[in-house]
């Protein structure tokens, strides 16, 4: 198991975007690393389409990494999910109750862009997600 991690610098956040399988420990590990490249201030897009989702602590993990003690940056944190399968998993495994969770890397970039301007609070994004279906 492995996953491979890419870094995009776009203008309205951080893409970090993951392939592979989901694992316990290197999720963990791989939510503080990130963290410390994103730092507090910075919007991140964590686009899940890469990723196969076998555990949620492993999601979970690298979530709360990424969160970390500070509740505001629960609302600089997005993910993308185009999948209707996965997205049904993250819903029942409650892994990101409070992050807002987007059918396409287009609808969360413009959400980070409003809410680097100032406007917004991050929304799960169902419409468009039955649009991509």
């Amino acid at each position: 198991m492995g996953i491979e991690v890419s870094l995009r610098d776009r203008s309205e956040a951080l893409e970090v975007i993951l392939h592979g399988v989901a694992d316990d420990a290197l999720l963990s590990e791989l939510g503080g690393a990130v963290r410390a490249v994103v730092g507090p201030e910075r919007t991140t897009v964590l686009n899940l389409d890469g990723l196969t989702l076998v555990n949620p602590e492993a999601l979970r993990a690298l979530v709360e990494a990424l969160v970390g003690d500070d509740q505001a940056k629960g609302s600089r944190v997005c993910l993308v999910c185009k999948r209707l399968t996965a997205r049904g998993l993250l819903r029942r495994w409650k892994v990101t109750p409070d992050l807002a969770i987007y059918a396409t890397l287009d609808s969360a970039l413009a959400e980070a862009g409003r809410l680097r301007s100032g406007y917004g609070e991050g929304r799960t994004d169902d419409a468009a997600m039955a649009e991509a279906q």
